[in-house]
């Protein structure tokens, strides 16, 4: 009788342990039987490429040449570039210091006297709708800019601007200005073509060389 009851036991501990087994292999939420784990197979739908971006505050405007709220700037970025961007590098020191590349520019010489920034246009860029950017564009947005009291300081002393060839462009300013190449960073360049074609709608419906 011991040895019956001895091995009922066995039995039920046996049937126990795979019945557990069982379970928490159809309960797993991270196992590859479990419906339902792509929208897009489920929906019959492709899948979304839109992007959503949440702002306290209100975007007064989408024109680059008027931004004048944190929240317009963190726009203006996202749809434009300028010349040039700063980014932040580690020094041998341990800290990290500013340093100015080319966005739109690939490089750029500067005068003997520090007054004349010839930039050099990169070739491969191309606006959001596919048209090619040149020099052209950068000539338009100095002088669209000009209009602007928000782009005063990014202007300072700006004198004139000339294309040379259609990657080439000569930025002449009144005086030496050491923050020259730092307010690059912040001046976007726009395309003539869109804005004159949009008009006053410019402003809702921007198109620049950014990532979005």
């Amino acid at each position: 009788m011991k040895k019956i009851a001895l091995l009922a036991l066995c039995l039920l501990l046996v049937m126990a342990a795979c019945s557990t087994g069982q379970q928490n292999t159809t309960d797993d939420p991270l196992s590859s039987d479990t419906p339902g784990t792509d929208t897009q197979e489920a929906t019959g739908e492709p899948a979304r490429t839109d992007l959503n971006l949440y702002s306290q505050a209100d975007v007064s405007t989408m024109d680059p040449m008027y931004s004048n709220t944190g929240a317009d700037s963190t726009l203006k970025s996202l749809i434009y570039e300028g010349l040039v961007t700063k980014v932040y590098e580690y020094n041998s020191s341990g800290g990290s210091e500013a340093v100015y590349k080319g966005l739109l520019a690939d490089s750029w010489d500067v005068s003997e006297d520090g007054t004349e920034y010839t930039f050099h246009l990169r070739n491969d860029v191309k606006w959001q709708n596919g048209d090619p950017f040149v020099a052209d564009d950068v000539v338009y947005s100095f002088t669209r800019g000009q209009e602007s009291a928000y782009m005063v300081a990014c202007l300072e002393n700006y004198q004139s601007v000339e294309a040379l060839d259609d990657y080439t462009v000569v930025i002449k300013l009144s005086a030496i200005t050491p923050t020259f190449i730092d307010n690059m960073t912040k001046f976007s360049i726009v395309n003539e073509k869109y804005i004159t074609e949009q008009g006053e709608a410019f402003s809702e419906k921007p198109m620049g060389t950014g990532p979005y």
